[in-house]
């Protein structure tokens, strides 16, 4: 019987430490995920140009176009290829830059 109490005691010792283990890498890990979201956020800022609100509007006003196509029955493939062709429109433009 008291080889079940010890037994019983050090499994209780490894519980709480993996319950203390458990804690601590859970927390980590939300501060690991809050850091890739706020690098996310920053990449997004800088891959506009732009700070918070002005991102919020830039994304509301994309929104509110992807509604429109879809809302006008505009297919993804013609989307995809309005949204190549507008590209390649703006690469062979003249450059105002001195190379």
């Amino acid at each position: 019987m008291e080889l079940y109490t010890e037994k019983i005691a050090q499994n209780e010792q490894k519980i709480q430490q993996l319950t203390k283990n458990i804690k601590r890498d859970t927390d980590k890990r939300k501060k690991l995920i809050e850091e890739n979201n706020r690098l996310s956020y920053l990449s997004i800022c800088e891959q506009y140009n732009c700070n918070g609100r002005e991102l919020i509007e830039i994304l509301n006003r994309e929104h509110q176009q992807a509604e429109k196509l879809k809302s006008s029955k505009v297919s993804e493939k013609e989307t995809s290829r309005l949204t190549d062709s507008d590209s390649g429109e703006i690469a062979g433009q003249t450059s105002f830059f001195e190379k």
